[in-house]
């Protein structure tokens, strides 16, 4: 059975916390929306929100206190990855059949489609073994990392920046290219989706409730 996991941000705060805007209704979009092409897979939210989540959804609460994208590392949590999961932010919508990002293993991550020598998080597959050392080593080093100025973007952590420094994944692009797609990069403007497409992840701005391009609804009705 293959974990997706997603960080659902702690309760807003504020205009400036990163959590705006989701809601777990959010999170039961993203169930329906993998059910419809993935035939054995379980659900995980990591959040501070109590309920409002469809019961088939496993939530587990966060390990440490810090709001906005730092938050995203607890995802590499060993006792959330169990034997291997595929961590999701909620800005992304399935596409096709699930089963050759499944059955690729180990730790791999997509290019940045703007920055093709850096790696991004929109998608990144990790085992139980792998996620131990990611999470040994940032538990270790917690209180040098979050204070280091080299991660930070626009004065504010970024798990991104830490992932680019530390981590030394395989690349989607290389092991299944054309399968994990952009939305502002690789399909804005485009009468259809490409055929070989299984996920597109929409980072930034706009976000899928915000466009309304017949290849979405044709895939998420109502959903979104």
């Amino acid at each position: 059975m293959i974990r997706y996991v997603v960080t659902l941000f702690k309760k807003p705060q504020g205009f400036r916390d990163f959590g705006a805007g989701y809601n777990p209704e959010w999170v039961n979009r993203l169930y329906k929306n993998l059910k419809k092409f993935s035939k054995n897979f379980e659900l995980v939210c990591v959040t501070d929100f109590e309920n409002g989540f469809d019961d088939s959804i496993i939530t587990y609460p966060f390990v440490y206190e810090e709001r906005g994208w730092i938050s995203l590392m607890e995802m590499f949590n060993p006792e959330i990855v169990k034997d291997k999961a595929i961590l999701l932010g909620l800005d992304t919508i399935i596409v096709n059949d699930l089963e050759p990002i499944e059955k690729a293993s180990g730790l791999i991550a997509p290019l940045d489609p703007y920055n093709k020598v850096c790696i991004c998080n929109a998608v990144v597959a990790v085992d139980h073994e792998t996620s131990s050392i990611i999470w040994d080593t940032w538990t270790s080093g917690y209180d040098s990392f979050r204070d280091d100025s080299e991660y930070f973007m626009n004065g504010i952590f970024s798990e991104m920046f830490w992932m680019r420094k530390n981590l030394k994944p395989d690349l989607w692009d290389d092991l299944l290219p054309g399968r994990i797609l952009s939305y502002k990069a690789h399909i804005k403007g485009r009468e259809k989706l490409p055929d070989d497409c299984v996920i597109v992840y929409f980072h930034g701005n706009p976000k899928q409730t915000e466009i309304n391009e017949p290849w979405l609804k044709e895939i998420t009705g109502h959903d979104i």
